[in-house]
């Protein structure tokens, strides 16, 4: 391997007192620490055309020990050039809420005796990059991982290569992993169906169209898996003669049945039904989805599901890849029941990203990669105050934002097949019935006449959701409606070091004072720019 340049490191005793003596971890006393300069590590995955190779780079020469059990006596080269910056941002556009974004983050390094340039023969799309944060006298397993994230390409030249970086959400940006039918026959569907990806269905489901696979035998597939029940099956909107006549324990068990005219059955087991009639129209159904490991119905619970089932290979590890703190508590503040039935490819992070929007929440990943959920709401408490002892010369701005809305209409009660009139029995189903297969959504809506006198730019804020219930639409609403009648402010916040305990979705104490701020506020930190060869941050930070 490249860089086998002796390197040595400071001797334990070579540490600052305080250091040596303290019985608290290393990396916390250098989070607290205001005047330590860290020494920074990369470790890159590329593939070399053969098999993964390793890549060890530092902002000053630094060897680990023999007794490291993770990695050792690695050197690590002194190559990285001021050119070494980390960018991330909670939202990825002006409405604050979804899935996190990144972008313009990047590694360089000096190419000193043309020594990196077989980097470009590499493969480095995807690859994993870490990035540590110590003193010389740490051991390596003592250093703390400040970034885990992916690369995206690299350049180089004559004077330096450079790793472009994005954080691991990567992953997120493929096909969710939907199993395809075979067209084989069966429950593979037939030959025009070979290729087609099958349903899915999470939580409570309302009047979903099953995917035909048997129409010989009436078979129809709602998921690919088990499921919890199915309420309801309608043709044209209406429940057949003979009802349900049962559920049975397996695809086979079902097919062989012998059925009532006019009678509808279910396998949970593996997520079929099957009717013993010929449909007049749209077959649909109400169901409960996905018990893989349990039902699960809300926000927090049906994220975890999908990001550590549905991703093949880059499946999340539960809990090793999920920020459980996150999840717990976005899981304890909002219970509401939501619904997701998927008959087409979707990205991970449209699904993710419709999951969280519909309670005004978000999903990010924290230093260390591992997956993050939030709800926008007021902070009440800080987790570090930042003053004008360390706000940067240029001093806080306020970033002009979007006009809030005077109307919100929170879309809930979600029917994942629309039916007009002429899609429905004439005269078998009640007014309240055909109302609701009419429209995709029903509403809650707040109006603040206030807010649209105050800002002539102000509009009406559609946000549909995948919320099953009135009550909880009005909580999304009623939250949404609140901060448009007591704006949100975003202050850019310029800081004299690269603060590794801070990160997306943090609570500060904000206090300068400019901009009124003399008493303090506090906020959520919305978006980070690091660079780490200046040792400088720059933070926005939503009030």
């Amino acid at each position: 391997m490249m860089f086998l340049a002796p390197l040595g490191t400071l001797a334990l005793s070579e540490l600052p007192t305080r250091y040596r003596l303290a019985t608290t971890p290393p990396y916390a006393l250098l989070l607290a620490d205001p005047d330590a300069r860290p020494l920074f590590l990369v470790l890159a995955h590329p593939y070399d055309g053969a098999a993964e190779t390793a890549v060890y780079l530092a902002s000053e020469s630094y060897r680990t020990r023999p007794d490291d059990a993770d990695l050792s006596s690695q050197p690590f080269v002194s190559r990285l050039s001021k050119s070494f910056q980390i960018n991330a941002s909670l939202f990825s556009g002006a409405t604050p809420s979804g899935g996190a974004s990144n972008a313009g983050s990047e590694i360089e390094a000096l190419n000193e005796g043309h020594d990196l340039d077989d980097w470009a023969d590499y493969a480095w799309d995807g690859r994993s990059v870490q990035v540590y944060a110590g003193l010389r006298g740490f051991s390596f397993g003592e250093f703390g991982l400040i970034a885990r994230w992916t690369a995206d390409g690299v350049e180089v030249s004559r004077a330096s290569g450079t790793i472009h970086l994005r954080d691991r959400s990567a992953i997120f940006e493929k096909q969710l992993q939907q199993g395809l039918y075979a067209g084989t026959g069966g429950r593979e569907g037939g030959p025009d169906q070979a290729g087609v990806v099958k349903p899915l269905g999470y939580g409570y489901v309302r009047n979903a169209q099953p995917v035909p696979v048997d129409l010989a035998l009436g078979i129809y597939q709602l998921h690919d898996g088990p499921i919890s029940w199915v309420h309801a099956l309608r043709d044209k909107g209406v429940p057949p003669g003979a009802g349900w006549t049962g559920d049975y324990a397996s695809y086979a068990a079902l097919a062989a049945a012998t059925m009532p005219a006019f009678g509808w059955a279910s396998c949970v087991a593996e997520g079929f039904v099957r009717i013993n009639f010929m449909p007049a129209g749209q077959i649909t159904c109400d169901f409960s989805g996905d018990v893989t490991g349990g039902y699960v119905d809300n926000c927090a619970a049906i994220a975890r599901r999908i990001v550590t089932t549905r991703l093949g290979a880059d499946n999340l590890a539960d809990p090793d890849d999920l920020d459980a703190a996150s999840f717990l508590a976005t899981e304890t503040a909002n219970l509401a029941t939501i619904g997701l039935y998927l008959t087409a490819t979707a990205t991970v992070r449209s699904v993710l990203d419709a999951i969280m929007g519909s309670i005004y929440g978000y999903w990010y990943l924290d230093r260390s990669g591992s997956l993050a959920l939030g709800i926008l709401d007021r902070q009440s408490g800080a987790d570090i105050s930042i003053t004008d002892k360390i706000i940067g010369p240029d001093g806080v701005s306020i970033i002009s934002t979007d006009p809030p809305p005077w109307r919100v209409n929170v879309g809930y009660g979600k029917v994942w097949l629309v039916q007009r009139d002429a899609d429905l029995a004439a005269g078998s189903i009640s007014d309240a019935d055909r109302a609701l297969y009419h429209d995709e959504y029903r509403y809650s809506t707040l109006e603040s006449a206030e807010v649209k006198a105050a800002h002539k730019l102000s509009d009406t804020l559609d946000w549909p959701t995948l919320l099953v219930n009135k009550a909880d639409a009005d909580g999304v609403a009623g939250r949404i409606m609140s901060y448009s009648t007591s704006p949100w402010r975003r202050f850019r916040v310029p800081v004299n070091r690269a603060n590794l305990s801070l990160w997306l979705d943090k609570s500060i104490l904000l206090q300068s004072d400019d901009l009124g701020l003399s008493s303090g506020v506090v906020g959520k930190i919305v978006s980070v720019s690091e660079d780490y060869g200046a040792n400088t941050s720059e933070y926005e930070v939503l009030v």
